[in-house]
């Protein structure tokens, strides 16, 4: 099944600040593919084009009861270094055939175990509180464009 491709402005301006920074040590003649924001969007892009689209419904993306009960339709995505401790929150609809990306986590909300900053919290908190709502059945996030994860 091929899914049609959604996300917030808020990852879609995270994208672009890494990539902002890639290209801005290009300039000055630095080794970017060394830089962590190089292997985040790296990381990011693998995520956004070729894993989570392949089969987002995955039991590695399920949260369980991460976000409490009432969250369990929210899917997340675990990276490795140097993304090892963040977490990218998505939804998706079979019916619809559409993945939505909807936010991750920043330094001061690292995943850390029972910790009050946790990324998982934080996320819970963004939802309790009405600021990030399940795109479904109308999803009406911004087309992901995959030229602004290239580098």
């Amino acid at each position: 099944m091929s899914y049609r491709l959604h996300w917030t402005e808020y990852l879609k301006n995270y994208t672009q600040n890494l990539k902002a920074e890639v290209e801005n040590a290009v300039l000055r003649g630095k080794n970017f593919e060394r830089m962590d924001e190089f292997k985040k969007l790296k990381l990011l892009r693998e995520a956004f084009l070729q894993r989570v689209p392949q089969n987002p419904g995955s039991k590695e993306y399920q949260l369980g009861n991460s976000l409490g009960q009432g969250h369990k339709n929210w899917r997340r995505v675990k990276f490795v270094e140097p993304l090892k401790r963040y977490r990218l929150f998505f939804a998706y609809s079979s019916a619809e055939s559409s993945v939505c990306y909807v936010w991750i986590n920043s330094n001061r909300n690292l995943r850390s175990a029972a910790h009050h900053i946790d990324c998982y919290a934080a996320f819970s908190r963004l939802l309790d509180s009405g600021k990030i709502l399940f795109p479904y059945p109308d999803c009406q996030l911004e087309k992901l464009d995959e030229s602004t994860l290239s580098t």
